[in-house]
């Protein structure tokens, strides 16, 4: 565990100005695992519920938009109904 610690660090130092930002590096622990289960992600990591058991359970080379308004678009605040008519023929003795 204490070389994956020095491996997160040194991977986000700024070894010309001899400084870290250590709020690039973060530990997040899940219930159930265990030490040795653990690994350094070079990346990002999006913990997700799965929706549908199709879903896929690992993506490479994902593109991500981080969005900060919502993704779907405001109601109408109109109360107001479309009713759709189907006007034709209809055949009453092929019945």
């Amino acid at each position: 565990m204490a070389e994956m610690c020095v491996q997160a660090v040194v991977s986000v130092a700024d070894l010309e100005r001899r400084d870290v930002n250590l709020e690039l590096v973060r530990v997040d622990g899940k219930i159930g695992g265990q030490l040795e289960d653990a690994k350094l992600v070079d990346g990002l990591v999006l913990d997700k519920d799965f929706s549908h058991p199709q879903m896929a359970k690992a993506l490479t080379n994902a593109k991500v938009a981080i969005l900060t308004c919502p993704f779907e678009p405001p109601k109408p605040k109109t109360k107001h109904k479309v009713i759709g008519w189907v006007i034709g023929w209809v055949d009453v003795n092929g019945v």
